[in-house]
């Protein structure tokens, strides 16, 4: 008030004494306006730009500020007098335009949460919103799991009465306004799971705060100093943010502090040495170093205490299980801890998760650990020492039988060894996860596992069991992980695993297993990767894979599959990896893996394909690994190959690949390309070490191409004149009438079309391709040209093209059969894109045609390949 300019009318003189108090609120009133404007001007006239106040914020705020206090008597004797009541009317009044304000920066309500917030409602009616009964202020605002989007309204400060913010489950971005600072009565607040808020916490949160919840962001900073004056403070909530910094000491000064989790953050240092009687103590996920203090084992309160995922050092005391009597969680795995384990847990008799995996923790085990522990839900000691071999190792598992309410068991990788015990069939039925991979198991896997009827993830892997897969697992219907590889397993896969319907992930590899591929294995649709490798498989691949729609990881590599590769492959369009190498496969590469997109590795390597490689590879544009090598496959070396620029490794070593190897992309690095076996092949970069392409070679190649550049060229001329045709119109009608050659939507009355002129092209095409009218003989009873060239494609089209096409080079029959394979190669992939291109254009449905434009592009494509290869081939 002492920087106002003193012109400004701020005095109002009182009827009587009446109204003295109805004065004071009017002078607070005007103060509190004051503040206001002011704070805009400073936020409008900061020095750097980008921390000016948005003028949306600044109308929003005026009218806010005009609302509030139109009525207030700043210039009184012009404009009506407001009666008031009392401060609760007025001050209830600054609620509901906060709230409004803060329904301004809403940018999206799909539940539509806020549409009570309006004029036609009492505040205190509004959703979300409960007021105090004396006052009529807002004292809770509860919008958790709302799917709000948008800013949090620094209006929300204005709320001097708010008691609870639950925000929480929410997509809010941007920072945590400074102003909730000011809510000096709030004692809840909760802004977690709003993955898009950011920035640093703000330092001067309210003193009065008891619970804060600002878990799941993406907060920023350290931890404020200032969170040591909030001595009402009971829970600290910061885990799964970006926060740096160490654990502020001043955490064992707030005596009402029971809860603390700093989890999954990027917190250094040590953990303090004093610490308040804490129910939970969470610190999993940084970067603390250190030792643990022993006075945080000594808190006998604590119930809760996962350390987890540090580079902590030290051992764990052997008292712990006495020193804890309360606790009911404990998790120290992922760390450097070491020692024997803690014999004093047995008396744990609370505990419900123990989770003591990753360590360097020795055995053994004490053999009554579960006695006492009728409310394990978890028991995880995987990647430690525990256990030396000896059967003895495993007696634990029988105290285990009384945890009725186990879900979870994990022992793998710790050297334990012998048979696994009988009364492992007597373990809680409700048991969810059973982890003992990587271990010395052996025996056979108890039948007794069928009683595992909620079971979804089960892990034998890397063990040396004897014997088949249980008939029995066929029972277990809720799995969806099985591991058994590396377990030395023998006899046939059992039918039974088709019952496994759930499953979407099987592990049988590195076993001794034969026969067949079940036909029941058609009944898991949701399996998404497959590992059969390393076993001794004798049976074609089935056809039925084609059903897994969803199979992103195929290996079937070391059996003695065979038969061919089926085609139906080309329909698991989400695979990523396929390997079927060293088998006995044989036949053709099938042209339908170029349908699988996602494919980065493709393993074909030991087997026994012939021809060409497929020119359906260049569509595999995310390929990084193509292993084709020891197999029969001859041709020529796809140019296309220099497309996939994601290779990283591409070996098509001991084939019979014939003419030269492209300069160009992957072919342009030795390390990348293996070309092993290569006795074939010439040109290619000079490291290779091949021998240069000989002339005769170059001389062939020119002849045979001609003839398509020349129809290539024919058809873009024609097409070219079509699509730039003086009066605008389609040129269908040139030859409307002939049968055959316009689109059959004439035939019914169409108007002409572009469509209708790409028909046309498209059946012209065919026909100076395989010398063949529309009108031939040959096409009766339904059939058509475009459906003889389509039903040729790709492996047939050399048996349709007109015999009287001069492909052959006067003259020049006794050239060389190596350099005549790459030659006709080349001639086939050309005449094979054309055919495609005609077949594309002739479709009976005019949407599905092809575009003239890409027409041109394709043709124009296939003309500039072959002069170019004319040209490096010497020709002319």
């Amino acid at each position: 008030m002492e920087i106002v300019d003193s012109h400004i009318l701020l005095e109002e003189p009182t009827e009587d004494e009446n109204h003295a108090q109805n004065e004071k609120v009017r002078q607070a009133k005007i103060r509190e306006c004051l503040i206001s404007l002011a704070r805009i001007g400073i936020a409008c006239s900061i020095e750097s730009p980008g921390e000016r106040m948005n003028i949306k914020d600044v109308i929003i705020g005026l009218t806010a500020i005009k609302d509030i206090f139109l009525g207030a008597g700043i210039h009184g004797r012009r404009q009506p007098r407001m009666r008031i009541a009392g401060e609760g009317t007025l001050s209830n009044e600054t609620d509901r335009l906060a709230l409004l304000s803060f329904k301004e920066l809403i940018a999206e309500d799909p539940h539509g949460s806020l549409s009570s917030w309006n004029n036609s409602l009492y505040l205190c009616e509004w959703d979300a919103v409960t007021c105090s009964r004396k006052h009529q202020r807002v004292v809770i605002l509860d919008l958790r799991g709302k799917s709000l989007s948008g800013i949090i309204s620094p209006f929300l400060g204005n709320l001097s009465f708010l008691r609870h913010l639950y925000l929480q489950n929410n997509r809010f971005q941007g920072k945590i306004p400074l102003e909730l600072g000011r809510l000096f009565r709030l004692e809840y607040l909760n802004i977690s799971r709003n993955s898009l808020l950011e920035g640093e916490i703000p330092a001067d949160l309210p003193t009065s705060l008891s619970v804060v919840d600002l878990s799941h962001n993406d907060l920023v900073g350290k931890i404020p100093a200032s969170f040591g004056s909030l001595s009402n403070l009971t829970s600290l909530d910061l885990y799964s943010n970006n926060l740096v910094g160490g654990i502020p000491p001043y955490l064992g000064n707030l005596s009402l502090l029971r809860f603390v989790d700093l989890g999954k953050n990027s917190l250094t240092g040590t953990i303090p040495h004093s610490l308040p009687n804490l129910w939970a103590f969470a610190i999993s996920g940084n970067k603390l170093s250190g030792t643990v203090p022993p006075s945080l084992y000594n808190i006998s309160t604590l119930e809760q205490l996962f350390i987890a995922g540090n580079p902590l050092t030290g051992s764990l005391p052997q008292d712990i299980g006495l020193t804890l009597p309360n606790l009911h969680s404990l998790s120290v795995g992922y760390n450097q801890l070491w020692g024997p384990f803690p014999i004093s847990l047995s008396n744990a008799s609370k505990m419900q998760d123990l989770d003591l995996s990753q360590g360097n923790l020795s055995g053994p085990v004490p053999f009554d650990l579960g006695r006492k522990m009728n409310d394990l839900v978890l028991l995880n000691l995987g990647d430690n020492n525990l256990a030396s071999g000896d059967a003895s190792n495993l007696r634990f598992i029988d105290s285990l039988t009384n945890c009725s309410k186990l879900q979870i068991l994990g022992f793998n990788r710790n050297g334990f060894g012998g048979v696994l015990p009988a009364s492992i069939a007597n373990l809680s039925n409700h048991l969810y996860g059973f982890l003992a991979g990587g271990n010395q198991l052996v025996g056979s896997i108890p039948a007794g596992i069928s009683n595992f009827v909620h079971l979804a993830v089960f892990g034998l892997d890397q063990n040396f069991f004897s014997g088949a897969i249980p008939f029995e697992i066929g029972k277990l219907r809720n799995l969806e992980l099985v591991s058994f590889g590396k377990t030395k397993l023998s006899g046939p896969i059992p039918a039974s695993i088709g019952n496994l319907s759930r499953i979407f992930e099987l592990y049988l590899n590195d076993n001794n297993l034969n026969g067949t591929v079940p036909s029941s294995i058609e009944n898991i649709l949701g399996l998404q990767t497959l590992v059969l490798s390393h076993n001794f498989l004798t049976c074609p691949i089935p056809k039925t894979l084609g059903l897994f729609s969803t199979l992103t990881f195929l290996d079937f590599a070391n059996n003695s599959f065979m038969g061919d590769l089926p085609t139906e492959i080309g329909k698991l369009n989400n695979l990523q990896e396929l390997d079927v190498s060293d088998n006995k496969l044989s036949g053709h590469i099938p042209s339908s893996l170029g349908n699988c997109l996602k494919l980065e590795g493709l393993f074909l390597e030991g087997n026994t394909f012939q021809r060409s490689i497929p020119p359906s590879f260049s569509s595999l544009k995310g390929l990084e690994i193509l292993d084709l090598s020891r197999n029969n496959l001859s041709g020529q070396i796809q140019e296309d190959l220099v497309a996939l620029v994601f290779l990283k490794n591409l070996n098509l070593s001991f084939n019979y690949l014939t003419g030269e190897v492209p300069l160009q992309g992957v072919f342009g690095n030795l390390s990348i390309v293996s070309l092993v076996g290569k006795k074939g092949l010439c040109g290619g970069i000079t490291e290779l070490q091949l021998a240069a392409c000989p002339n005769s070679m170059k001389k062939r190649n020119r002849f045979g191409v001609k003839i398509i550049v020349s129809i290539t060229c024919t058809v873009v001329v024609g097409t070219l004149i079509l699509l730039n045709s003086d009066d605008g119109q389609t040129n269908s009608l040139a030859i409307k009438g002939s049968i055959g050659y316009v689109a059959l939507e004439y035939g019914i009355g169409g108007n002409t079309s572009t469509e209708g002129d790409v028909y046309s092209y498209g059946i012209l095409l065919l026909e100076m391709l395989t010398g063949k009218r529309p009108t031939n003989e040959l096409f009766t009873n339904g059939q058509s040209l475009h459906e003889f060239s389509m039903l040729a494609l790709p492996e047939r089209v050399m048996e349709i093209v007109d015999s009287r096409m001069p492909l052959e080079e006067p003259g020049k029959a006794e050239m060389d059969a190596q350099n005549d394979r790459v030659r006709q190669d080349k001639i086939r992939s050309c005449l094979i894109s054309l055919v495609r291109i005609g077949v594309a254009c002739s479709a009976q449905s005019p949407s599905k045609r092809m575009n003239f434009k890409d027409v041109i592009v394709g043709l124009m494509t296939i003309r500039k390949y072959l002069l170019e290869w004319v040209s490096m081939a010497g020709g002319n």
